[in-house]
């Protein structure tokens, strides 16, 4: 039987026991409140806030049943928090400096996982190639030059691992910004893995401008062949994969209309169908000069970038007090006063830095201020006057600005929910009830309450200057979304922008945990305390299967009590990043029978577990070679 006739035959498994189900689950109860708590004494990160890249990495590099941690604040470096069972040790750099997108997997097959880290090219001036670390069980992390001689030397951006070409090695996604006055020539390049973990370069897909690389990983008519979406400027576009690592763009055919201001991405299955549909988060940035005002707090800020902005004259009084500053390289400066002499900063400025002035110290304004970064002068009458010339984003909040009359921010684009229908996407986003028009940085697909429906959690981008507070949609039995009465997905942090959630059971009690990073801000680590949720089964996919083949992207089916739900293994929220999380989460809700597992792999191999517990850790256990 080849492999696209047994995938037909789950599939139709699969759609006749949903349809069984169907009239049941409209029985069910409506989704309850949410519960979440911030993890502080077992997530032991700095309290700084930095510029951050992508969601936060969640793989078992050690392969000891915990998942770790890899976080990356960009231009800083990308630490390792490794998983002593529920409690993360303090991160330990694994490599300084200018990194972007991360994915792992075995890709020499020697049981071991490797990182495959992409690195930025400082703006076009320092092109180089992606660096590959193997992880041994002993949390021994180690750069393998050899594996890296075929990556071009580029402005790196995203990267995934995948099987591209169904042989059951991984082969690997990577795209680059674009090189100065490229038009038409692609860097979004494809490689085959040769074997050994030894990548050759095949082909490049689609080209894409500017921020115009993140993508994800779906199988959007369910034949086995991985496709790939590509979002970030322009429109987002769907191109298909043929099997034999070549892609087509299907845009036009597949989606309704286009679809831009694209901040995310997500794959799911919200109506436990059997197919996977989009989740879209929309939202535009800020723009240059835009300035925010919180009336209650009697706070402001000022967000610039590739440019001047304006002069602003703010009432404050005899002393201007500056929090969370934050200015790139190399416009961090600060010009105090008439002269415009330096501020000097106490210790590193890659973090955001408070400052505060007095009045004496910073007396009148320069007739012509050409100083790049941020300039400050007293100019009398309690009044401050705050200039910014930069080009990469300046941001810094002023505490206990007396009066605004800032515009309001203006509302952002909704998100959108497409439902897969044969092949095809359809927008169902009023039909299940969905209105989210606050400029979503990020969202995520996790069953929440472990009901056995994927619900949704979205992180908006904030105003500077107020908490982030991120939203829980509670999926009703798929046939509509409501948000959670609490959630307690509170960022304090001012001058923050928000950037990403990832979710995770990082102490494996069975509910989903989500992990919260905001540019300018911090990572939060928040722990899901909701009483009494459903049952639920997690199952370890780590090491290699029994089928010999990489488990990346294996498509599993759990069916229990008459009901099917489907997962890709390693997917994620990361719009840069392919991510390896191996445990596979399902929630049952009150369904106590044991389940049946079925687990197609990227080769076509099709293998099925039977009578799995509930509210356990099943293990995929390693083949003996």
């Amino acid at each position: 039987m080849s492999y696209k006739t047994r995938y037909l035959f789950i599939l139709l498994a699969f759609l006749f026991s949903g349809c069984a189900e169907h009239s049941r689950s409209a029985q069910q109860v409506t989704p309850v409140a949410t519960d979440f708590r911030e993890e502080t004494q077992g997530f032991p990160v700095e309290q700084k806030n930095r510029r951050k890249w992508d969601s936060a990495f969640v793989a078992d590099l050690d392969q000891d049943g915990w998942p770790d941690l890899l976080l990356n604040d960009h231009g800083y470096s990308i630490k390792v928090y490794w998983n002593n069972q529920g409690n993360y040790a303090a991160g330990i750099d694994i490599v300084m400096g200018d990194l972007h997108g991360i994915t792992a997997g075995d890709i020499d097959h020697d049981g071991l996982i490797e990182l495959i880290i992409s690195r930025g090219g400082g703006a076009g001036e320092n092109a180089r190639h992606a660096i590959v670390f193997k992880v041994s069980t002993d949390r021994t992390i180690t750069r393998t030059e050899s594996l890296e001689a075929s990556f071009p030397r580029v402005r790196g951006r995203s990267l995934a691992l995948f099987d591209g070409d169904s042989d059951g090695d991984l082969d690997l996604f990577y795209f680059a910004f674009p090189t100065s006055g490229a038009v038409s020539k692609s860097e979004n390049y494809v490689f085959e893995n040769a074997g050994e973990g030894i990548f050759v370069q095949q082909a490049s897909v689609a080209p894409s401008r500017r921020d115009g690389q993140k993508l994800t990983l779906t199988d959007v008519n369910n034949d086995g062949n991985l496709d790939v979406v590509i979002f970030g400027d322009g429109r987002l576009r769907v191109l298909m994969g043929r099997g034999d690592l070549s892609f087509v763009e299907q845009t036009e055919q597949l989606l309704p209309y286009s679809i831009y201001d694209v901040t995310s991405v997500v794959e799911l299955d919200y109506d436990n169908d059997g197919d996977f549909d989009l989740y879209v988060s929309r939202g535009k940035n800020f723009r240059n000069m835009e300035v925010f005002y919180n009336e209650e707090n009697q706070v402001w800020a000022l967000y610039s970038a590739r440019g001047r902005s304006a002069f602003y004259d703010i009432v404050v009084g005899e002393t201007l007090e500056i929090i969370n500053y934050q200015s790139p390289w190399p416009n961090k400066k600060i010009s105090i006063g008439e002269s415009a002499y330096p501020y000097q900063f106490e210790g590193e400025t890659h973090a955001g830095n408070d400052v505060t002035l007095v009045s004496s110290d910073a007396l009148g304004w320069p007739d012509n201020p050409t100083s790049k970064g941020l300039s400050v002068g007293y100019i009398g009458n309690k009044k401050w006057r705050v200039y910014a010339d930069t080009f990469s984003p300046l941001t810094l909040v002023v505490k206990g600005v007396k009066a605004d009359t800032f515009e309001d921010v203006s509302p952002g684009p909704h998100d959108i929910l497409l439902e897969n229908r044969g092949g095809s996407y359809l927008d169902v986003t009023e039909k299940m009830k969905l209105d989210l028009s606050s400029h979503n940085v990020s969202a995520v697909a996790v069953d929440v309450n472990n009901d056995g429906y994927t619900d949704l959690v979205t992180v908006p981008r904030g105003d500077l200057v107020r908490p982030i507070e991120a939203s829980v949609l509670l999926n009703n039995n798929g046939q509509s979304f409501e948000k959670s009465l609490s959630g307690g997905l509170f960022s304090p942090e001012l001058g923050a922008i928000g950037m990403s959630v990832e979710s995770l059971d990082f102490d494996r009690d069975g509910r989903m945990d989500l992990i919260v990073g905001h540019e300018r801000g911090q990572w939060h680590l928040f722990k899901n305390q909701l009483n009494a949720p459903g049952n639920f089964i997690v199952v370890n996919s780590a090491v290699q299967a029994e089928s010999e083949t990489d488990v990346q992207v294996a498509l599993m089916v759990l069916t229990a009590c008459g009901k099917s739900q489907i997962r890709r293994v390693g997917s994620s929220s990361a719009n840069y990043s392919a991510g390896a999380n191996y445990y596979v989460h399902f929630g049952l809700g009150q369904c106590e029978a044991p389940a049946t597992l079925t687990i197609t792999y990227s080769n076509g191999v099709t293998v099925t577990h039977n009578d799995i517990p509930i509210n356990d850790t099943y293990l995929i256990k390693r083949s003996q070679k």
